[in-house]
């Protein structure tokens, strides 16, 4: 029988190696997340752990995770591990230039009522990039209307690049703009043209 501790160097030194593609990605982020998690235990609200690569939040059951990404600011690397009875995340991104790359959910969306865990919207003018997002695990909730994976907020009116995404089984959409443009007055077109 080999020592825990080992186990885990050598889960570390085997993601350290591998080549982050697109279907490698979720593998080694998977890894990543078992080896910084042993022997880990949250308490009382979601609880993170880091490794080089990576950084893990365990949200505890009946808990949720919450990030704002504002104008200029990025969130990456990060496995959420949603995975409790009840445990649920939410990010909001929005304004210029932001980034939103390589994270995961980990675990089953778990809840039934309407939702839109992740949020979007670009400045006019502007960028934002979500890349290597995974929430894949799923909802049980086959009824409409749901989760939606990403929703672009109808006042929307930059660039928002989606790039590597994968996004399955959810009861509504997994990425809905919301006529993207509109200012929150409905009119329509823009001044601008």
């Amino acid at each position: 029988m080999t020592d825990r501790r080992e186990d885990v160097a050598d889960d570390i030194e085997r993601v350290d190696r591998i080549r982050l593609g697109r279907r490698s990605y979720l593998g080694a982020l998977g890894a990543s997340a078992i080896a910084t998690t042993v022997g880990l235990a949250g308490t009382g609200g979601a609880t993170a752990t880091g490794s080089e690569d990576y950084d893990v939040v365990k949200v505890p059951a009946g808990d949720r995770f919450e990030k704002v990404v504002s104008s200029g600011e990025r969130f990456e690397n990060v496995l959420i591990d949603i995975s409790a009875e009840g445990a649920t995340f939410d990010i909001e991104a929005t304004g210029s230039d932001w980034v939103v790359r390589n994270v995961g959910i980990k675990g089953v969306w778990d809840q039934y009522e309407k939702r839109e865990p992740f949020r979007a919207a670009v400045d006019r003018g502007s960028t934002g990039r979500i890349e290597n997002f995974y929430f894949a695990d799923g909802a049980p909730d086959d009824a409409y209307p749901g989760v939606t994976g990403i929703y672009v907020y109808r006042n929307h009116a930059g660039t928002l690049r989606i790039d590597r995404t994968n996004i399955q089984d959810m009861p509504d959409n997994a990425i809905y703009a919301s006529t993207p443009g509109y200012p929150d007055t409905d009119e329509y077109p823009l001044p601008e043209g």
